[in-house]
């Protein structure tokens, strides 16, 4: 007696390799940030060649394949309302306003006036390297420049877990 038994399911795959690559056609030298597309010839040949093995043997170890996609060309098409076009433009100033601010404000600061307050009013030595990463340009971003960061990469945030996740 002949059963037709029905078609295997495919396997879903447990993991979500996503690889973002330059849009095609693209100097490499232009979008240093992005992938290249296997085979296409770039600025670091021996390093693209070696991230492309890497890739490829993690695709064989998690049992999956990449998603290959464009971030910068994702965000223009889908970018949530009133966003700027130019994901740079949109995410630029998050890390700066916030990590800054935070260390600034919460700790730097505090710490300043703590150590002052129990050294008879000497400041402590802060490594140069400390002071050049919160010069005064930093300390100038304001309660409102960190909300609007704050916002924006909630944004981004949600607009990344809706597309991605």
């Amino acid at each position: 007696m002949n059963q037709l038994l029905p078609a295997p399911s495919p396997i879903k795959p447990k993991y979500k390799l996503l690889y973002p690559q330059r849009v095609p056609g693209t100097k490499p030298e232009a979008s240093l940030r992005w992938s290249q597309y296997p085979h296409e010839g770039g600025i670091a040949p021996a390093a693209e060649d070696a991230l492309e093995a890497f890739v490829k043997k993690l695709e064989s170890y998690l049992v999956c394949a990449r998603t290959a996609f464009n971030l910068d060309q994702l965000w223009k098409d889908t970018r949530p309302g009133g966003e700027p076009e130019s994901l740079d433009e949109a995410t630029g100033k998050i890390y700066t306003a916030l990590v800054c601010y935070t260390a600034i404000k919460e700790n730097i600061d505090p710490f300043i006036h703590n150590h002052a307050e129990r050294n008879e009013g000497r400041k402590p030595r802060i490594d140069p390297i400390i002071r050049s990463r919160f010069n005064a340009t930093q300390r100038e971003i304001s309660s409102q420049d960190h909300a609007s960061a704050l916002k924006s990469a909630n944004t981004s945030g949600d607009w990344v877990s809706s597309k991605y996740f």
